[in-house]
């Protein structure tokens, strides 16, 4: 009777283990789930925007200075309503176009702009292809230098993080890109830039992907020696 006992108590306990398992395997890939699509949901609104900038196309700012509004008022004694300023020859992304104004998105910023500061981007005006990069660097933490001229002895005028968005030309130099960044034009490294992921946002993966594997390693090692523990006691009550 006694032994029965015993041997109903350590299948109980298996099936526990085994319950168990299952509970934090699942509460894992939840985990993980969230964490890799929680950034796919905080962007959706810019990848709503580029949807309907396929759809109005781009245009080009023809006048310096022109201001990038927050909302369309277009009051020109009101500074808090000013985004940013942008320099001629800046592409935008037309996102909508309720009336005399257009809202556009530009260096990942969503403003207004009249019409009158606008055309429509030509094939002239793209002879150079535009197109979009993250600055990146090989060493983790360090900042991006930006150039006033296409050279290293030039001066910096701007320093950015790395993973962030640029819009870019390509001029035909074999070293530098130039690039519209808060309304100037300047020059970026073609090693500093990338299509794809930036060191961090590759980094960030790496370790992530490392923290799962990590995680799972030592959640099996676990239940394989809580399992293995059962075993011997089961083999003890029945000798």
């Amino acid at each position: 009777m006694y032994y029965q006992l015993n041997v109903r108590k350590t299948k109980n306990d298996k099936g526990k283990s085994i319950l168990s398992a299952i509970i934090w395997i699942f509460v894992i890939i939840c985990l993980f789930t969230l964490i890799f699509l929680l950034p796919l949901f905080i962007n959706s609104n810019s990848t709503a925007s580029a949807t309907s900038a396929e759809e109005y196309g781009q245009q080009i700012v023809i006048h310096d200075n022109t201001i990038l509004w927050k909302t369309p008022t277009f009051n020109d004694d009101d500074a808090s309503n000013i985004l940013e300023k942008l320099s001629k020859g800046t592409v935008v992304d037309v996102i909508e176009k309720p009336d005399t104004y257009y809202k556009v998105k530009v260096n990942d910023k969503e403003g207004y702009l009249r019409d009158f500061d606008l055309k429509e981007v030509t094939q002239i005006d793209t002879e150079y292809q535009v197109k979009q990069v993250k600055a990146t660097t090989k060493k983790l933490g360090e900042k991006i230098k930006m150039y006033k001229e296409p050279t290293e002895d030039s001066e910096v005028v701007f320093e950015v993080r790395d993973g962030q968005r640029l819009q870019v030309i390509d001029e035909g130099n074999e070293n530098f890109y130039s690039a519209i960044y808060n309304g100037k034009t300047c020059y970026i490294k073609k090693v500093n830039s990338t299509t794809g992921l930036s060191q961090s946002q590759l980094t960030a993966l790496i370790v992530s992907v490392v923290c799962a594997l990590t995680i799972i390693i030592i959640f099996l090692i676990v239940y394989l020696t809580k399992n293995l523990q059962n075993k011997r006691e089961h083999q003890k009550y029945l000798g």
